[in-house]
């Protein structure tokens, strides 16, 4: 995964969505391969209240992607 940079005007790592995340969320995800944390290949970013963008490409598919939003808004309830 990518990982944050300290942004000292709001005081907390931040990550770059490029516009597709305009609210702070536990449930912002970006998942990029390791060779290659600039290449981000899943991201998930909250727009409004109960309202997120999900990107993806290979070698994620739709169902894999639609899966790994799932699991993140399921681990991310407070249910564990």
């Amino acid at each position: 995964n990518p990982q944050p940079k300290w942004n000292a005007s709001s005081n907390m790592y931040v990550l770059d969505f490029h516009g597709r995340a305009s609210l702070p969320s536990c449930r912002n995800v970006q998942l990029a391969p390791k060779a290659k944390e600039s290449d981000v290949c899943f991201l998930m970013g909250k727009v409004e209240e109960n309202r997120f963008n999900i990107d993806f490409k290979a070698p994620f598919s739709a169902m894999q992607a639609f899966a790994t939003a799932i699991i993140i808004f399921d681990n991310s309830s407070g249910a564990f």
